[in-house]
């Protein structure tokens, strides 16, 4: 998941699919069009600093981003950790991290996209519904900000009408962010080992239970 967020961040920063799409439609001259920018000496702003955004952080770091994060509770990092609106008005990137709960749902709306840049892109690997879809949309239109790119949408498959499939700056996957061979074969070999582990009585790793009752 850390991987297809910063593929996601980069095919939008450098509109590689828009300019690849041009190349396949015999418009190779479009490369004039599609200069994209850097993401070296960008801000990242990491919404919640779970596993998967730590994993992000340093996988940005690499690229020569600046990190700053926003989570519940102060992480062990070396990065800066902000408030909500601060994270909101200073990144030029924002990346999505965060679980569903009540406090989540819609917190990036409409008064949270005014907040940000005009140039700042959005990334969400998280959950379709901590975003207001139809406030986004409305932001995007009016290049409130510059991007957005997703692996995740409130309601999946989505409709035909939704906006957020035509605009011409967005970039939408359709969840497959931790469909991997690397990740399947992991959850086989893991789950197998569950299972001896359980049987010897040994403890077993708690990553790998769907249902812990079933055990």
């Amino acid at each position: 998941v850390a991987e297809h967020t910063l593929a996601l961040i980069l095919a939008l920063q450098r509109q590689i699919y828009t300019s690849a799409t041009a190349v396949k439609n015999n418009n190779w001259n479009a490369r004039l069009s599609y200069t994209g920018n850097e993401i070296r000496g960008k801000t990242l702003g990491i919404l919640g600093l779970g596993n998967i955004g730590k994993m992000v952080a340093k996988l940005a770091d690499a690229f020569g981003m600046t990190i700053q994060y926003c989570n519940r509770s102060p992480q062990e990092v070396p990065y800066t950790k902000v408030d909500f609106d601060e994270l909101l008005a200073s990144s030029d990137i924002i990346s999505l991290h965060l679980p569903i709960v009540p406090d989540t749902r819609h917190l990036i709306n409409a008064e949270a996209l005014q907040k940000m840049k005009p140039t700042a892109l959005l990334i969400n690997t998280a959950r379709g519904a901590i975003i207001d879809e139809a406030a986004l949309a409305q932001a995007l239109q009016n290049e409130t900000i510059g991007g957005f790119a997703a692996d995740v949408l409130a309601q999946e498959p989505p409709a035909l009408d939704n906006p957020l499939l035509q605009l011409p700056n967005t970039l939408i996957t359709p969840h497959t962010a931790s469909l991997t061979a690397t990740t399947f074969n992991q959850m086989c070999v893991s789950t197998v080992q569950n299972v001896v582990d359980l049987l010897a009585g040994k403890a077993i790793d708690e990553r790998c239970v769907f249902n812990r009752k079933e055990l």
